[in-house]
């Protein structure tokens, strides 16, 4: 009896094991609201329901799952979503037969659908890779792609697609970070070879995801460019511009952006400008603007001066005709200065906006053992809440 049950005991573990690591079927469906219209599922919303299994598969870094995932790729009963997917878990585990299918689609497909889904998995296999136990994204070299998006982002094809006028041009699905995004991959690796490429695309397309991509190349030779871009706001690219020249520390921008301050998009670059030359223009341009632009050059004031800034935020978020209020509410938060509780203790029951209450309600979160917080909102557990006005958000 006790040799019957050691075997049986064996047998156990052993058909456990197998089924704990038979490798689990990739769901061609998706969970997504995306998919609500009854339309065929995009291979977006196909990755979210599959990227649990995924991201085990990825942990686990079986052979035996390397070799059932490359025989997906070939069975005929293997659906497009199903190969698709596989690929892109091999790709990722720098398997040549993953690498290679995604390549030939990419490249060589004349269907529209098919090569609209290759591009998208290639520029998203960051995605497929799972976290680590710092809760950092694993990371995944793909020198291997680089050929293929350097040609994708150079050689026109053009897709006939019915009701759509004109014919869509293959470097679109490259360009765009809701499809390849391949500029951005290929400019945080630092490729030596996309420089003259993005020159050339931003001449004839003028995306945005270019100047992007110029900004995460950091190649100096664009200032010229984008200084150009700067003091023309070319194609709606002067936020993207001033980015891409905040991130190369390019002081000649400074002027430019000083001559632009009705415009709001100025202030996140200037803020990040340590220049001396910021204050005296702000505080002189001050009584021409209105508006969000006014709002912001008074919050990079603060940022600016020397002067206590908590009881300036708190001056400014009282004021009626103020209108970057959310900006503000996240400065003081940011402060965690603990005299800004009873400011957050009276915006929140006095503001008929649900939104000012959730930024009171941050700002608390920064003080979880403070006395007055507690018992501030011990005394206010009992407010009538619904006696506030229903304020416009």
């Amino acid at each position: 009896m006790k040799h019957f049950i050691i075997f049986y005991c064996c047998l156990f573990f052993s058909c456990s094991s197998k089924v704990d690591t038979k490798l689990p079927e990739f769901s061609d469906e998706s969970e997504s609201i995306m998919n609500a219209s009854g339309e065929e599922p995009s291979i977006e919303a196909v990755y979210y329901t599959n990227s649990d299994i995924i991201h085990r598969i990825l942990k686990n870094k079986s052979k035996a799952n390397q070799t059932e995932l490359r025989g997906r790729l070939v069975d005929v009963k293997s659906s497009p979503e199903t190969k698709l997917l596989s690929a892109g878990v091999l790709a990722c585990l720098n398997d040549q037969a993953g690498q290679e299918f995604l390549i030939r689609g990419c490249r060589d497909s004349n269907d529209f659908n098919v090569v609209q889904n290759h591009f998208w998995i290639l520029g998203h296999l960051e995605w497929f890779l799972p976290y680590d136990e710092n809760n950092v994204r694993q990371k995944i070299n793909m020198k291997w792609a680089e050929p293929l998006m350097l040609e994708m982002l150079t050689k026109q094809k053009y897709f006939e697609i019915p009701n759509r006028s004109p014919a869509y041009d293959r470097r679109d699905l490259a360009i765009y970070s809701s499809e390849g995004d391949f500029i951005e991959i290929l400019a945080k690796m630092k490729s030596e070879k996309l420089y003259p490429i993005l020159v050339d695309l931003w001449e004839s397309k003028g995306s945005n995801e270019i100047l992007i991509g110029i900004k995460e190349l950091e190649d100096r030779r664009a200032i010229p460019m984008l200084l150009e871009i700067l003091r023309s706001k070319k194609n709606d690219g002067y936020r993207f511009a001033s980015y891409a020249l905040v991130k190369m520390n390019v002081r000649e921008a400074i002027p430019i952006l000083l001559d632009n301050l009705n415009d709001s998009d100025t202030y996140y670059s200037l803020s990040k400008f340590k220049d001396e030359r910021i204050l005296p223009a702000l505080i002189k341009t001050l009584p021409n603007l209105n508006g969000y632009a006014l709002g912001s050059a008074k919050l990079l004031i603060i940022e600016l001066n020397d002067q206590d800034k908590l009881p300036q935020l708190i001056s400014l978020a009282n004021d009626p005709n103020h209108k970057n209020k959310s900006e503000t509410y996240n400065a003081i938060t940011q402060l965690k200065d603990a005299r800004s509780i009873p400011f957050a203790l009276e915006l929140l029951i006095t503001s008929p906006r649900l939104s000012d209450r959730h930024y009171a309600i941050d700002i608390l979160q920064a003080f979880p053992q403070s006395a007055e917080a507690i018992k501030g909102l011990i005394d206010i557990l009992d407010f009538n809440f619904q006696s506030l006005a229903v304020g416009k958000e």
